[in-house]
């Protein structure tokens, strides 16, 4: 679901007004930039000296569940704990009363106990091996028994409370569960758990779990967490084993909650670019519990904490929050992931044969459909055919500048694997967009001095010198007659658009790329006369998405329903998907210029795709998957 903006607002609101407790396993981050090859030798040991530089620290574990409550707008956060008597232990207790936590329930154990510490080295920008403190540790009874009565007296404030186990050696043992689950009987707000184990001896929470955690405690083999029926299936049964309603986290796929056969679910946000997932469970928890204690449903606490945990996953090489102007911007421009296991295997297609249209959606018969808006690039023509490799190595080029020849080549390797990502979530977007994602990674990855790096502007133009110089060759062999343009069209496009046109559908043609160019390129190609509606692209360095503005336009004219939207890029489809038009996706080989690409198959799918075509060849079949769906 999107939250209508009104509600979302409301929601975040009433979040303002809570009182959350935390107890369990608080810990802190310690990272530091390390440099091995120093130069200098211990005159003690003849060892040569790390040099580090750049201390900082950060809440993990149940204190960036606290942070991210924070982050939230929750009023009061209570946190309940144990540190040690040691340096870390206080510089917890500081970063939690630096981020607005109540740390007065945070207890301070002298002996057998050290504050839980994950010290986290960066060498050239890539983390290390962990060093952790914390892993041994026991509880006092003693200690014990005071927590315990501090959370009581602090219960009766409290809306909700969350629980947390992590560690190898967690305070929410045995001993501390049995304790606990005598506490909050009758007199519990609402409770939620996020335990790496041992949540089935919990009573009255709803448990936060991933698919590992269900599999360890079913005692069944790892699953898929992109299968959608096993994770009903082994959702159903840990419901049963546990007696308790569990929300099951699964990365980039989304959400699921479930009371027993019954369940709610979120598919996740589609993200472009580099990724960083450290805290993203916390963000969940902490949104999920904050979204019900304050009156949501549970489907609304499912988007509410899948927009959250996506606000954080792009806080790279930090433990991210989110606060609720992020999530209410996210929310007016999310995408969402879509059928991830069948976009992933091509053998899950439904298609009779390899010229079939493959229905990926159940797709309902429509309304006849007046409008269609179609790509160029890549649905159409072939012209520009191969702008992907351009791109990818004008990025690596300027990501890592002078330092291309002298980096390790698996740092080279890490490079254009984060840039193949990004071109590939962000096919179909304005060139000038791309740049802008190229010009944000440039500056990330520190190899180019701040004074050299370039406007998106500046990288828009270095990257069209280079495509440009192909492109031009393919119009100069048209014009010479050395090639015709049925040797750049996708085969079949010229009798599936007079089809179309036929059928008495207003023709719309979309384009990422600059206006004058594609203009240019559709005369080339013999595609001008059948677009009525008009060609649109971009306008120079403008932002703002040519095939957004379009599809708004004819929204604002007719109903989505009307409307089919036809591509080979995720944007498009994405578009047409949250205007509830019906989506076919062209996947194509650009090269053959028919047959099927999996790489495009794929991306789409995901994008929501609702009917794929490798071409138009079989145009019988698409015509009656269009306009009659059964």
């Amino acid at each position: 679901m999107r939250f209508e903006e009104p509600r979302l607002q409301g929601l975040c609101a009433a979040i303002a007004r809570l009182r959350v407790g935390i107890l369990g396993d608080f810990a802190l981050d310690f990272y530091y930039d390390l440099q091995k090859e120093s130069g200098e030798f211990s005159l003690e040991t003849g060892h040569e000296v790390h040099w580090c530089r750049s201390p900082r620290t950060a809440l993990g574990g149940a204190g960036n569940v606290a942070q991210n409550l924070r982050a939230l707008g929750v009023a009061k956060v209570r946190a309940f704990g144990i540190v040690g008597d040691d340096v870390f232990g206080r510089e917890l207790i500081h970063t939690l009363g630096r981020c607005g936590a109540d740390g007065a329930g945070m207890l301070v154990q002298e002996q057998a106990w050290d504050t839980a510490v994950f010290t986290k080295p960066h060498l050239d920008g890539q983390e290390q091996s962990r060093q952790d403190f914390g892993s041994r540790n026991r509880p006092d009874p003693e200690i014990r028994h005071r927590l315990a009565g501090a959370l009581s007296a602090a219960l009766p404030e409290l809306d909700a409370l969350i629980l947390n186990r992590q560690m190898i050696a967690p305070l929410m043992d045995e001993e501390m569960i049995g304790a606990i689950n005598k506490l909050l009987v009758g007199k519990a707000p609402l409770i939620t758990a996020d335990f790496r184990e041992g949540g089935q001896m919990l009573r009255g929470a709803i448990l936060k779990m991933n698919a590992g955690e269900i599999a360890r405690l079913l005692g069944v083999p790892e699953f898929d967490a992109r299968d959608d029926e096993v994770c009903r299936q082994r959702l159903r049964e840990t419901c049963q084993r546990t007696g308790a309603p569990v929300l099951m986290t699964r990365g980039e796929c989304g959400l699921i909650f479930a009371r027993g056969d019954h369940w709610v679910e979120q598919p996740g946000v589609l993200i472009g670019g580099s990724v960083d997932p450290v805290g993203a469970g916390d963000a969940c928890i902490a949104a999920f519990s904050a979204a019900l204690a304050a009156g949501a449903s549970s489907l609304e606490a499912l988007a509410f904490a899948n927009l959250a945990a996506a606000v954080t996953v792009k806080k790279l090489r930090q433990t991210g929050t989110a606060q609720p102007q992020e999530i209410i911007e996210l929310n007016r421009e999310a995408n969402f992931l879509y059928r991830p296991m069948l976009a992933e295997d091509p053998r899950l297609a439904r298609r009779a044969d390899e010229n079939d249209v493959e229905r990926v959606s159940g797709v309902e018969v429509r309304p006849k459909i007046r409008c269609a808006i179609l790509d160029h690039d890549g649905t159409l023509s072939t012209l520009r055919e191969g702008w992907e490799p351009v791109m990818l190595g004008f990025m690596v080029e300027s990501i890592l500048g002078e330092r291309l020849h002298g980096v390790e080549r698996k740092e080279v390797e890490r490079v254009e694997r984060e840039a193949r990502e990004f071109i590939d979530a962000t096919v179909g977007s304005q060139t000038i967009l791309q740049m802008q994602g190229l010009a944000n990674m440039v500056r990330q990855a520190g190899y180019v001095p701040c004074e050299r790096i370039g406007t998106p502007g500046h990288y828009k133009q270095g990257y069209l010198e280079r495509l440009m110089a192909k492109v031009r060759e393919h119009r100069r062999l048209l014009q010479n007659g050395e090639r015709q343009p049925e040797d750049f069209i996708i085969r079949g496009s010229h009798e599936f658009l007079r089809a179309l046109r036929e059928r008495g559908l207003q023709l719309f043609l979309a384009s990422g790329t600059d206006e004058e160019d594609v203009v240019q390129e559709t005369a080339a190609l013999g595609f001008s006369p059948y677009f009525d509606g008009g060609i649109h692209g971009s306008h120079g360095n403008e932002i703002g998405d040519a095939k957004r503005r379009v599809i708004q336009r004819l929204l604002e004219q007719q109903r989505g329903d009307e409307l089919i939207v036809i591509g080979d890029g995720p944007v498009e489809l994405q578009e047409g998907r949250r205007a509830g038009a019906l989506c076919l996706g062209v996947a194509s080989d650009e090269v053959r210029r028919y047959g099927w690409n999996l790489q495009k198959r794929r991306r789409l799918i995901r994008a929501g795709a609702d009917l794929l075509v490798a071409d138009y060849t079989n145009l019988r079949g698409i015509l009656s998957a269009i306009f009659a769906v059964p």
